[in-house]
């Protein structure tokens, strides 16, 4: 570490997820160098970035757990109610859309991360987050209307002549 202090340590590691942000909105991640973010902080050499982040893929790991407002969806998606579940679905997204369109700094990140690394990075925050959001998913799938999607539509019945050709996904 810089220094034997924590706080000291903390803060230079905020320093550097801040440039790294900065640098990540600006030019996107591979055109972003470690040695880049190392000057937007101060350093001489990487090798003070090594000290906080064992890579640039852990500084954009870290940008996209510190920036994700799943917390916040979170907690608004538990107020959630609904009496079917298009008013549940309605109510979901009244409550979470704001949360997204209030980090429009994270929305910029997962766009870089699904251009630039196939989406690596969010994909591993999202498997981290899977079990709580498998909650609301069966609770979405208790109401009448969502149990009967499981069967098939009419216009996918096997007398159909060309079912591909009727049945598309919704």
């Amino acid at each position: 570490m810089d220094s034997d202090n924590p706080a000291e340590a903390t803060t230079r590691r905020d320093d550097i997820l801040e440039a790294a942000a900065r640098l990540f909105r600006s030019q996107g991640y591979t055109a972003t160098s470690m040695r880049q973010i190392a000057r937007a902080v101060g350093y001489n050499t990487v090798a003070g970035l090594y000290n906080h982040f064992d890579s640039k893929e852990a500084i954009f790991a870290a940008l996209l757990d510190r920036h994700a407002p799943y917390s916040q969806v979170f907690d608004a998606m538990e107020k959630i109610d609904g009496d079917d579940a298009e008013t549940y679905l309605r109510n979901l997204l009244r409550a979470t859309v704001p949360i997204m369109m209030d980090r429009l700094d994270y929305l910029q990140l997962v766009l870089i991360d699904l251009q630039e690394l196939e989406g690596r990075m969010l994909a591993a925050l999202l498997q981290r987050m899977f079990p709580r959001f498998m909650q609301y998913l069966v609770h979405l799938m208790r109401f009448p209307e969502c149990a009967r999607t499981s069967r098939r539509r009419p216009s996918c019945a096997p007398s159909s002549p060309s079912p591909s050709a009727t049945c598309s996904p919704r």
